[in-house]
C-alpha cells in the first residue's frame, strides 16, 4: 500500500477542496415555476424557462438570476397626486395585477427588485402625464374623455400595458381612475 506523505495529503486535500467550489459554483438548479437568467459582466448571456433540473454555468464569471414565472403581483397605488407639465393636479388610483412576461427585459429594465414598484410608478405617472398633455380634451366627473371619443381609462390602460410589455410586465388586470385633484399638490 502507498503511503502519502503529509505534504501530499495536504495538497491532495486542497486540490479535492477546490475542485468541489469549482463544481459548486458550476452547478445550479432551476424549479419548473422559476425563470432563470445566466448574466456575465451585468449582460444576460442564456435564458431557461420551463425547463426544471441542473445545468451548468462558467464558475465565477456568470451568475444565475432567479425570477418566478407563475406568481401574480398585486400593485395598488391609491390616490397618487401627480401634477401634469401644465401645471395641472391629478389624482391617479391605479391598481394592478401582474406577472413577468419576459424575464430578460424584465432583468434588464428593473435589475434590482427592491425598486420594481417606485420604477412602476415613476413609468405610469410619466405615462399619465403624457398622455393627458397629448390626447386628453377635457376632464369630467366620468374621469378623462380624449379627442378620439374613446373612454379614457380605457385609453390609458390599454397604453399603459403596452408600455408594460416593453419592459417584460404582462398587466393581467389593470384599473385606473384618473380625476382633477382641486385641492392642490
Amino acid at each position: 500500500m502507498l503511503k502519502l506523505k503529509t505534504p501530499n495529503k495536504l495538497l491532495l486535500l486542497f486540490v479535492v477542496i477546490v475542485g468541489m467550489v469549482i463544481i459548486n459554483e458550476s452547478i445550479y438548479n432551476v424549479r419548473i415555476d422559476q425563470y432563470a437568467l445566466i448574466t456575465q459582466k451585468g449582460k444576460v448571456v442564456s435564458r431557461k424557462s420551463g425547463e426544471s433540473g441542473l445545468s451548468l454555468k462558467l464558475p465565477f464569471i456568470q451568475k444565475v438570476h432567479y425570477l418566478p414565472r407563475a406568481v401574480v403581483y398585486e400593485w395598488n397605488n391609491n390616490a397618487l397626486i401627480a401634477q401634469t407639465n401644465k401645471g395641472i393636479s391629478i389624482l391617479i388610483d391605479t391598481f394592478m395585477l401582474w406577472t413577468i412576461e419576459d424575464p430578460e427585459k424584465f432583468y434588464n429594465f428593473f435589475e434590482d427588485n427592491v425598486k420594481i414598484n417606485s420604477k412602476l410608478k415613476e413609468m405610469i405617472v410619466e405615462k399619465y402625464r403624457t398622455l393627458y398633455e397629448k390626447d386628453i380634451a377635457m376632464i369630467n366627473a366620468n374621469g378623462f374623455a380624449n379627442q378620439r371619443g374613446i373612454s379614457g381609462n380605457r385609453y390609458l390602460e390599454k397604453e399603459i400595458k403596452t408600455m408594460l410589455l416593453h419592459v417584460g410586465i404582462k398587466a393581467l388586470d389593470l384599473k385606473i381612475k384618473v380625476r382633477k385633484n382641486d385641492g392642490g399638490l
